[in-house]
């Protein structure tokens, strides 16, 4: 982990702006599993493997191989229904391990966020990372963004890939903070207020939320507390659009 202090260059000096910090998601701890290395398959997930300190001569060596034993049983297997098979799944990862695949984006959010993780769509598709973010952001042109989810709103679903290969993301029950990711990548966050009320999430800094009202077309600052206040009332209903 490294802990950097920013600095702006103003009339030919610098002052000080903010303070972030770097994060490696991988971790190397000492122990039982020093001999134990791992890589990501698109297949079969992450594969573990032993690493030796020298070359070993297979024609030397038998291998145990033991074949399992089959339960039989009368019982009728159901097939899974081919909806279900296309729901999308979210893999978090974190510390250099698998953390578990989820249903929600939120869950998964959650046990990367307390690793220092990702979230990935399917196995494949990254989409969140926690030590990925500025410590402050401001979407200047808005149009671009805002125009993929009004073209999609009205007909939004769960978690679902556009036919331009757009990812339309539930993030409901996310926090601000883990939501904020997106908009620091120039993506706004759509958030609801309850009776169709909605706004853009669409700026932040260490202390405050920039937020966008379509129907007036104004601008609002919130502090923190106070974003957090409204967007909890509404149980944190958020949408976006991930753009391939």
């Amino acid at each position: 982990m490294i802990h950097m202090k920013t600095v702006n260059s103003r009339g030919g000096f610098f002052e000080a702006y903010s303070e972030d910090t770097l994060v490696c998601n991988a971790e190397i701890l000492s122990g039982k599993t020093d001999d134990i290395g791992w890589y990501a398959s698109d297949q079969k997930g992450q594969i573990m493997f032993v690493q030796l300190d020298r070359d070993v001569d297979a024609s030397k060596k038998k291998i145990r191989q033991t074949s399992p034993k089959l339960a039989e049983s009368s019982s009728t297997v159901k097939p899974i229904a081919a909806a279900a098979c296309k729901t999308t799944e979210f893999y978090a990862y974190g510390r250099g391990q698998f953390l578990g695949r989820f249903v929600d984006f939120a869950d998964a959010a959650q046990a990367a966020y307390d690793h220092m993780g990702f979230v990935t769509a399917g196995r494949d598709r990254t989409i969140w990372v926690r030590g990925n973010r500025a410590s402050a952001f401001y979407i200047r042109d808005l149009t671009a963004g805002s125009a993929l989810l009004e073209r999609y709103r009205d007909s939004f679903e769960k978690n679902q890939t556009m036919e331009d290969g757009t990812f339309l993301l539930d993030a409901s029950g996310s926090s601000i903070v883990q939501v904020l990711y997106f908009v620091g990548q120039n993506i706004p966050v759509l958030a609801y207020t309850g009776e169709g009320v909605c706004m853009y999430l669409t700026g932040y800094d260490q202390t405050h939320v920039r937020v966008h009202h379509p129907e007036s077309g104004t601008t609002e600052v919130l502090s923190m507390e106070t974003a957090n206040q409204m967007f909890g009332a509404a149980g944190y209903d958020f949408i976006c659009c991930v753009p391939v």
